[in-house]
């Protein structure tokens, strides 16, 4: 939670730094890194040999 509102402390009150948006880009990020892995685009997910 800190780390969201660091933002807001360096910019003071504009959009850019409320701490919604920040919040919102980590969602994004982490559903499309869980996409990814998922999806089997990332290096975690488990090849498929057919064996």
């Amino acid at each position: 939670m800190a780390l969201f509102g660091i933002p807001h402390l360096l910019f003071g009150d504009t959009p850019f730094a409320s701490a919604r948006v920040w919040f919102l880009v980590g969602f994004l990020a982490a559903v499309a890194g869980a996409v990814r892995v998922l999806t089997g685009g990332g290096s975690l997910a488990i090849e498929r040999t057919g064996r």
